[in-house]
């Protein structure tokens, strides 16, 4: 079960808030021979986010984040073997993504056509730093975010590739087509 509160503006600052929140009971068994072994959990998760807008040209967005995550698992492991005892785990990460400078074209194919394409370029870079983690080594892994490590920081990049169509309005049945004045 997923619960999200979606980004919302502080008041007149320029703050953001958001929290997302997961209940999961991940069923999971290995099977050697005769042997059966149980390494299901449940797994409880919230992180609170703050976003705060640094700069917001027409070109350019800078925003700076900082997340704190929870996670409560109901079994941990010790020496490699999982066991039903409870473990928390805590972390913060806090980072800066810029995108831009945003090129955009549009393109009108042919004149008959009231077709337009707008093409869109947005290069984008984040930055983030992640706390250590304590007790990682017993934190059974179930999924994609039990895979995160502590006491590092990432780079991710990339460019946003965007096409964007807009389709001429359905002509009313019986209304005469009337040519529109250059644009």
């Amino acid at each position: 079960v997923t619960a999200t509160l979606s980004s919302q503006q502080f008041g007149n600052l320029p703050l953001f808030g958001s929290v997302q929140s997961e209940i999961s009971n991940t069923l999971y068994q290995t099977k050697a021979q005769d042997t059966i072994v149980d390494n299901g959990l449940w797994r409880m998760e919230v992180w609170p986010t703050l976003r705060a807008p640094v700069a917001k040209l027409p070109f350019l967005t800078v925003n700076g984040t900082l997340s704190w995550r929870y996670t409560h698992f109901s079994e941990r492991l010790v020496d490699g073997v999982q066991v039903p005892v409870g473990l928390n785990r805590k972390y913060f990460d806090m980072g800066a993504e810029v995108a831009g400078p945003v090129f955009n074209r549009v393109f009108a194919p042919s004149r008959e056509s009231a077709r337009r394409i707008k093409h869109v370029l947005e290069p984008f870079v984040g930055i983030h730093r992640t706390t250590a983690i304590e007790e990682r080594a017993a934190i059974p892994i179930t999924g994609g975010n039990d895979y995160v490590f502590g006491g590092n920081g990432t780079v991710n990049y990339g460019v946003n590739n965007r096409i964007i169509m807009r389709s001429p309005p359905p002509e009313r049945e019986g209304a005469a087509a009337v040519p529109s004045a250059p644009r």
